[in-house]
């Protein structure tokens, strides 16, 4: 269990811009978290949980990565 320091037990001072700022930052986290659970639990569903899933294309099956034989 850690203690707090004084800097926690006394909070932090922000100026009223930072502070705008800070909340407009959160404000646009929040309202993006819908949007980004959608996209998770679709990575989900085609078992692609990386951190580039977003930026690679979906997997395809083994069978079409195969070269056509030469006959």
């Amino acid at each position: 269990m850690s203690t707090p320091t004084d800097e926690q037990s006394q909070g932090v001072w922000l100026t009223q811009e930072a502070h705008d700022r800070l909340k407009a930052e959160l404000d646009q986290l929040v309202a993006g978290r819908p949007a980004m659970a959608a996209e998770i639990n679709a990575r989900r569903e085609e078992g692609d949980l990386r951190r580039t899933a977003a930026t690679t294309p979906p997997r395809t099956s083994r069978a079409s990565r195969r070269p056509a034989s030469a006959s």
